[in-house]
């Protein structure tokens, strides 16, 4: 019997206040897969892999999400430079998608001034 893949997930959406003076942390936003790549309904998701690094190509650190309904991260720790993020979804079997589309984060040059994020 062959392994259901997941559909890889589309998008991660940054977070932070409007006019930070500090740093107060970064959410990592996503929207859960509903169907397997055969187009057969989800109904395995066990959880989420997000990774991070400071290359699109070598995203290094990982953090593990094992609750499938969880759809946000908060990293309370600054990033010091540009920070590259990626997610994978996992079913209850252990199959992982396709990583999701890289997303770019950047600090903004001077707190206190407007932030837009992708």
């Amino acid at each position: 019997m062959a392994v259901k893949r997941l559909l890889p997930l589309l998008l991660l959406a940054f977070a932070l206040p409007a006019h930070a003076t500090k740093f107060v942390g970064i959410t990592v936003h996503w929207t859960a897969p509903t169907t397997n790549t055969d187009g057969t309904p989800c109904t395995d998701l066990a959880g989420f892999d997000l990774y991070y690094g400071t290359s699109p190509s070598a995203l290094t650190h990982e953090v593990q999400i094992a609750n499938p309904t969880q759809t946000s991260y908060v990293f309370t720790t600054p990033f010091t430079g540009p920070t590259y993020f990626a997610l994978t979804a996992y079913t209850t079997s252990g199959a992982e998608s396709a990583p999701s589309n890289v997303v770019e984060w950047s600090p903004p040059a001077t707190l206190g001034q407007p932030v837009q994020l992708p």
